[in-house]
C-alpha cells in the first residue's frame, strides 16, 4: 500500500503537482536510512514551492544523520528568519544539549506563532519544572490548534508520576474534545480507565447489562 501511494505521490510530482512533494518526502523519511538522502532533496524541494514546513523537516533528518552541526546551522537559520518550525527545532536541539532556559524561550517564541511542536515541548518542560497549571494550558492550546496528542502524553507523565487525579482531567480533556479515538491504537490508555466509554455528559458509562 505505500510503495502505491509512494508511486501515485511521484506521478503526481512528475507531473508538476507541486503539492504531491511534501508527502513523498514524508513516505521517504519513514523509509528511514534507505531514503534519508530521497526525503531531504524532496523536502528542499517543497520548501523551494513555498511550503514552510519542509526545511524544518531537513533539520529533523540531519540530526537523525548525527549532523548536529548541519541540523543547528539550518535551524539557526530558520530560526533567524522568523521561521516558527525553525526555532521550535532549534529549541529542541537546545534542549537535548541541555540548555532548558534557551529552550523554553525558542519554544515560548514559536508557540506564540501557533506551533503545535512548541507548545507540545514547551507543555512537557513546564510539568517537570513542576509548574503543572501552564503545562496544562500549553497542552490545551495545542489540542486547540488540532494536536490532541500534548494532552495524552501529559496525562501519561501524570499517570506515571502517581497524579491519578490529574491524569484523569486531562484524559478527560482530550475525549471532551472527540480525540479519544485518533490515539495511537494499543497505546490508548482510555480502555483501562473507562472500558465501556463515557456518555455525553462525561460520565463513565456503566457496563452492559
Amino acid at each position: 500500500m505505500r510503495e502505491r501511494a509512494g508511486d501515485l505521490y511521484r506521478e503526481a510530482a512528475d507531473h508538476g503537482s507541486t503539492e504531491a512533494l511534501f508527502p513523498l518526502a514524508v513516505l521517504r523519511e519513514q523509509a528511514g536510512d534507505r531514503d534519508r538522502e530521497g526525503a531531504e532533496n524532496l523536502y528542499r524541494q517543497a520548501a523551494d514551492n513555498g511550503m514552510s514546513d519542509g526545511l524544518p523537516r531537513v533539520v529533523t533528518l540531519r540530526e537523525r544523520a548525527a549532523d548536529r552541526e548541519g541540523a543547528e546551522n539550518l535551524a539557526r537559520q530558520l530560526a533567524d528568519d522568523g521561521n516558527p518550525e525553525g526555532m521550535s527545532r532549534l529549541g529542541r536541539l537546545r534542549e537535548k544539549a541541555g540548555d532548558r532556559a534557551s529552550a523554553e524561550n525558542l519554544y515560548r517564541e514559536a508557540a506564540e506563532r501557533e506551533s503545535s511542536f512548541a507548545l507540545n515541548f514547551l507543555a512537557i518542560l513546564r510539568e517537570q519544572a513542576g509548574d503543572p497549571k501552564d503545562a496544562e494550558d500549553f497542552a490545551r492550546l495545542a489540542a486547540d490548534l488540532g494536536y490532541p496528542d500534548t494532552l495524552y502524553r501529559l496525562s501519561r507523565l501524570r499517570e506515571k508520576a502517581g497524579n491519578r487525579k490529574g491524569a484523569e482531567n486531562l484524559y478527560r480533556q482530550v475525549a471532551d474534545r472527540g480525540h479519544a479515538r485518533d490515539m495511537p491504537p494499543g497505546n490508548s490508555a482510555f480502555d483501562a480507565w473507562w472500558p465501556d466509554g463515557l456518555d455525553p455528559d462525561g460520565q463513565p458509562t456503566p457496563p452492559w447489562q
